[in-house]
């Protein structure tokens, strides 16, 4: 054939087959081993609920199970700034996810690395705390990080170290 072009031996059509079906089989791998691969079903989907819900209970605590579990701890406040000019628990650091290079190095100078870091904001339906507990254990690699259950509104209830 004269006038058809070939590549490598296989004709343009071919050697676009080859070109769409060769990742296909690192595609489909990386889909069924990568850890957060999409849920297919329904089933997949409830698992990955309950197994959310068991992190998110270990996550985060009362104040109470802080009290009972560490006899000093480091507040990490996840609200606003305005928030928490506003009031504070005495010796917070605050780390919000919007301002995170700022609050960070403050974290830093203020924890001596030994201390449990408990992380609270506004209240109970705020995710704020849990989502900054998250990063600072990924950040710091240091499993004693919690969230405040209850939040800055459970902090000013019980009076604890209130500014």
């Amino acid at each position: 054939m004269k006038g058809s072009r070939r590549f490598g031996g296989l004709s343009v059509g071919g050697a676009a087959w080859c070109l769409v079906l060769a990742p296909l089989p690192v595609a489909l791998a990386t889909a069924w081993w990568h850890p957060r691969a999409p849920a297919f079903t329904a089933k997949e989907r409830a698992a990955r609920a309950t197994a959310a819900a068991i992190v998110e209970a270990q996550d985060t605590l009362t104040l109470d199970d802080v009290r009972a579990r560490y006899a000093d701890w480091l507040w990490v406040d996840a609200r606003p700034a305005a928030a928490f000019a506003a009031g504070h628990a005495a010796g917070a650091v605050r780390v919000a996810e919007d301002d995170w290079d700022s609050g960070f190095g403050e974290l830093v100078e203020a924890w001596d690395g030994s201390r449990p870091i408990v992380v609270y904001c506004a209240a109970s339906g705020c995710d704020a705390s849990v989502a900054v507990a998250r990063r600072l254990r990924a950040e710091l690699g240091f499993t004693e990080v919690h969230a405040l259950r209850g939040g800055w509104e459970a902090l000013r209830a019980s009076g604890e170290g209130v500014r």
